[in-house]
């Protein structure tokens, strides 16, 4: 008598190593999940700080255009320098 039954999917693959990682205790998981409704509620806050935060000052960029449209800005210019300098210096410590 032959066996004419065909195979239908595949054998599955057991874990040749049993070693893994151990379960997480009951604590560990409460642990894990305060953690993450602490995470959870500190981004809610940084999102509401950001949505609040205007993106631009609007009122700066309105004074600053319109010195540049009348050609009134001025910048000095060794100021600027000093500025920029410092700031670089300060970046090399």
């Amino acid at each position: 008598m032959t066996n004419n039954h065909k195979r239908i999917g595949k054998k599955a693959k057991r874990p040749k190593d049993k070693s893994g990682p151990a379960l997480e205790s009951l604590s560990q998981v409460k642990e894990r999940s305060n953690s993450n409704s602490e995470n959870n509620h500190l981004m809610k806050l940084a999102r509401q700080i950001i949505d609040q935060t205007p993106e631009v000052r609007a009122e700066k960029v309105a004074f600053l255009k319109e010195a540049l449209a009348t050609g009134s800005y001025r910048t000095d210019s060794r100021q600027l320098a000093n500025i920029i300098l410092a700031k670089l210096l300060v970046g090399l410590e």
